[in-house]
C-alpha cells in the first residue's frame, strides 16, 4: 500500500537515536516484524529508505520508524522534518513475523544477543573464512573485513579495540583491512546481490597450508 502521510510526533531516544511518528490511515494494517520504505523530500530531490515499524500493529493512531541519526544525507533531511511535513510510505513488507496461535498456559521462550556475543562472532570471521577455502585451510598472507556500523554501535566503545586484536589473531598475525560500512550487500547463490543489515564478512588472501 503507498500513501501520503504527515509527522505527528517526534521522540528523542538517545543522543543520537530519535522515533518519527506519521499519520496512519485506517485502511493500513502490519504485521509486527515489517517494515516499510519511507520517502522524503530533501533540497536535492526525494530520499528513500527502508525501516522496520517500531510501532505496535495495535497503535491505530500512528505508525512509528526509529533512527540513529548518522550525519548521512537521509539523516540530516529526516532529523530536519517539522511536525506536519508530509512523506511517502510503502507498506508493509516482510514475512519475518510471529503468526503462531498462542493460548492462555502456553510456554513461549524469549531470547536476545549481547555485544558479547556480537564481539566474538566478528573476532571468529578469519577463522571461518579459512575453514571454508577449497582445501579447508590456508595460511593467511593478507585479509579485508567489512562489519556493519550498527553491530560496531552495539559494542560499548571500550570494548572496540578488542575486534583488531581478536582479528588479528586468528588471522595468524597477517596484515589485513577491516572497515564499519552502512548498507551492505551480499551474493547470495541461485538468489544474487541482495541488500541486508548487521552483515559481517571476512576475505582471506594466501597460499594452501
Amino acid at each position: 500500500m503507498k500513501f501520503e502521510t504527515k509527522l505527528v510526533e517526534i521522540i528523542k531516544r538517545t543522543h543520537d537515536v530519535k522515533s518519527f511518528r506519521f499519520s496512519r490511515p485506517s485502511s493500513f494494517d502490519y504485521k509486527a516484524g515489517q517494515f516499510m520504505f519511507v520517502t522524503i523530500e530533501s533540497k536535492n530531490g526525494e530520499l528513500k529508505k527502508h525501516f522496520t515499524l517500531s510501532s505496535s500493529p495495535t497503535e491505530r493512531g500512528f505508525i512509528e520508524m526509529t533512527k540513529r541519526l548518522t550525519g548521512s544525507s537521509y539523516s540530516i533531511t529526516l532529523d530536519s522534518l517539522q511536525i506536519g511535513d508530509k512523506a511517502k510510505i510503502d507498506a508493509p513488507y516482510g514475512k519475518f513475523t510471529f503468526d503462531k496461535q498462542i493460548k492462555e498456559g502456553d510456554i513461549v521462550h524469549l531470547s536476545h544477543g549481547t555485544w558479547e556475543t556480537l564481539l566474538n562472532r566478528i573476532g571468529n570471521l578469519p577463522k571461518k573464512a579459512r575453514a571454508n577455502t577449497a582445501s579447508g585451510s590456508i595460511k593467511p598472507i593478507f585479509g579485508m573485513a567489512y562489519v556493519c556500523a550498527g553491530v560496531m554501535g552495539t559494542i560499548p566503545e571500550e570494548e572496540r579495540e578488542k575486534i583488531t586484536t581478536l582479528m588479528n589473531y586468528e588471522n595468524s598475525n597477517a596484515h589485513f583491512l577491516g572497515t564499519f560500512t552502512w548498507g551492505e550487500q551480499g551474493l547470495l547463490p541461485g538468489v544474487g546481490n541482495k541488500h541486508g543489515n548487521l552483515l559481517t564478512g571476512f576475505l582471506v588472501i594466501g597460499e594452501k597450508e
